[in-house]
């Protein structure tokens, strides 16, 4: 095949100069995977932040201005034949996909797709099997589907399902079936009540829940600095972040109030975190 050359999906957001965008990915032949050496993402001077066999790809640079999670994507403690396919998925949904949208794909839409691939690779190290197997094979797609019990990881799985069929497995090396998002998935999904509510809670809820908790501890991570001063600062100061009836209960008067936990946690940077927790 011919030559073709990808973008970064989220570049058409952006208003920046060519020396700080990330590599342009070429296809030569089927099935090309990029170089270990690859740029992911640089910086304001133009050097490489992030390479493809690196085990972070760190896209803060390129975040919208309103964005506040993370836009670091971890690979690290991922079993080193499952994260070779994480990292060359989430790479394929970087890159090839074609989102429909003008604007190509944000930082913060690829991160959720991260999230799905994620259960993905819990669901596959469980079984022993790897996510081309599960993605392939329609009764182990049907046994996933089966044990998702949320809107998010459904959808997750059911984007991810179309993306790869619109790439084609000569591009992915992926053989998906077409229909299984109308059919497995939107059916799945048409289950769910409103409320989401479930009688018994099945062990897999648990597996699930184990698995936001790591995301929630990704989020931590991201602000773990400014985490510190300010948990310090509240240790030493005993007003800072409380509210105007406790500071007024130890003594103080209101001329001498310190910042309320709004206040506080905003000047730390922290107040978008806090509300997303």
């Amino acid at each position: 095949m011919a030559a073709i050359s990808y973008k970064a999906n989220f570049i058409d957001y952006l208003s920046a100069e060519g020396e700080i965008l990330p590599d342009e990915y070429q296809i030569e032949k089927i099935y090309t995977r990029p170089s270990g050496d690859f740029v992911i993402s640089r910086g304001k001077d133009g050097k490489a932040i992030s390479v493809y066999k690196d085990d972070i790809w760190d896209f803060r640079h390129y975040r919208l201005a309103g964005d506040t999670g993370s836009a670091r994507m971890r690979f690290a403690g991922m079993p080193n034949h499952l994260k070779d396919e994480v990292k060359w998925l989430m790479f394929l949904l970087i890159y090839v996909v074609d989102s429909g949208r003008a604007t190509g794909l944000s930082i913060s839409t690829l991160m959720h797709y991260l999230k799905a691939l994620r259960r993905l690779l819990s669901y596959a190290e469980e079984h022993n099997t790897s996510l081309k197997s599960i993605l392939e094979d329609e009764n182990k797609l049907v046994k996933y589907i089966s044990i998702l019990n949320t809107r998010n990881l459904l959808r997750g799985v059911s984007t991810l399902i179309s993306h790869l069929v619109s790439i084609g497995h000569e591009v992915s090396g992926y053989r998906v079936f077409s229909y299984t998002k109308y059919e497995l998935v939107n059916k799945k999904l048409s289950t769910l009540g409103s409320d989401e509510q479930h009688p018994v809670i099945p062990p897999r809820l648990f597996a699930e829940l184990i698995s936001q908790l790591n995301l929630l501890l990704d989020d931590i991570y991201e602000h773990i600095d400014s985490l510190q001063d300010f948990l310090l600062a509240i240790l030493k100061n005993e007003q800072l972040a409380r509210s105007c009836s406790m500071q007024n209960k130890l003594g103080y008067a209101r001329k001498k109030f310190e910042p309320r936990f709004p206040e506080a946690s905003q000047i730390y940077g922290l107040d978008a975190f806090f509300l997303s927790i």
